[in-house]
């Protein structure tokens, strides 16, 4: 039996671990992260929900985000679903993935590039 939020503790865990803050209300669940950039400092924020489509072909938790460099957010195509059968290994692996890319994405935007030259 797939535990919804032995899964979430799990993938809430590996976020705070590589440095983004939780924040858990009553209508909402996200983490966020500050990054230095050239203007200053700038936050990413990767938010948390439950999805299940019409067909319940697709269930898990989707992990989005967004930060935004000249005006769009370049985290916008990376998003993440954790399938509901994914074991212990796996649902690491899809958090680190995201995760890499996230701070690809961000190390290459242009505010944080401008800082490094």
């Amino acid at each position: 039996m797939w535990h919804q939020l032995e899964t979430l503790d799990l993938i809430l865990n590996y976020i705070r671990a590589n440095g983004w803050v939780v924040i858990e209300t009553s209508y909402s669940l996200w983490a966020f992260k500050y990054y230095d950039s050239a203007v200053g400092k700038k936050e990413a924020q990767v938010y948390f929900n439950y999805h299940q489509d019409i067909n319940y072909s697709e269930e898990g938790w989707r992990i989005s985000g967004q930060y935004f460099s000249k005006e769009q957010n370049i985290l916008g195509n990376k998003d993440v679903l954790i399938p509901k059968d994914s074991n212990t290994c796996q649902i690491l692996e899809f958090c680190e993935n995201l995760l890499l890319d996230i701070e690809n994405e961000i190390a290459n935007s242009y505010a944080v590039r401008l800082l490094r030259n």
